[in-house]
């Protein structure tokens, strides 16, 4: 069973924090429309996972990543919520709780503060974010029934990866 609950005090406090350290993080401003800065998001993972490829992979400390995924990930979150009318939830699945945006009838979801963490931490994992934000924005989720909460991310895929 799935429900919901609201950010509580301290949440709110983080996530105005961490949408900060995003706006830092892009060196971007709010004034920016969603799609520019959900373009911003995405090359700044693509470069991230490029510096992380090969022999200096190695060298890098994967917790380097987890402050600016964070920020990255509500950054991302706002822009859909500002751009197609979502919300910010905390999802209970199975007793876990997860940070996500998702559609009014929630029929689709996306995580994706761990989307971006999942992306910094592993190098392979191809950034979508773009592409999700382009295919939602041209009509292509549909089918999915009310208070589904399916995961958005889990079906972007590119036929041919960026690298």
């Amino acid at each position: 069973m799935i429900s919901e609950r609201p950010f509580n005090a301290a949440e709110l406090s983080q996530f105005l924090r961490y949408r900060q350290l995003g706006f830092e993080v892009l060196g971007a401003s709010v004034n920016e429309t969603p799609k520019m800065l959900v373009e911003a998001i995405d090359e700044f993972v693509d470069k991230w996972q490029n510096e992380r490829r090969g022999l200096s992979r190695m060298f890098r400390s994967r917790t380097d990543a987890v402050e600016p995924a964070r920020g990255l990930g509500v950054l991302w979150g706002d822009q859909i919520v500002r751009h197609f009318e979502w919300s910010w939830i905390c999802e209970i699945r199975d007793g876990e709780e997860r940070f996500a945006v998702a559609a009014p009838n929630r029929s689709l979801v996306i995580y994706a503060p761990q989307f971006i963490h999942d992306c910094l931490h592993n190098p392979g994992i191809d950034c979508t974010v773009m592409l999700a934000f382009n295919m939602q924005e041209a009509g292509n989720f549909t089918g999915c029934q009310a208070r589904e909460y399916v995961d958005v991310m889990s079906g972007v895929h590119r036929i041919v990866p960026k690298r």
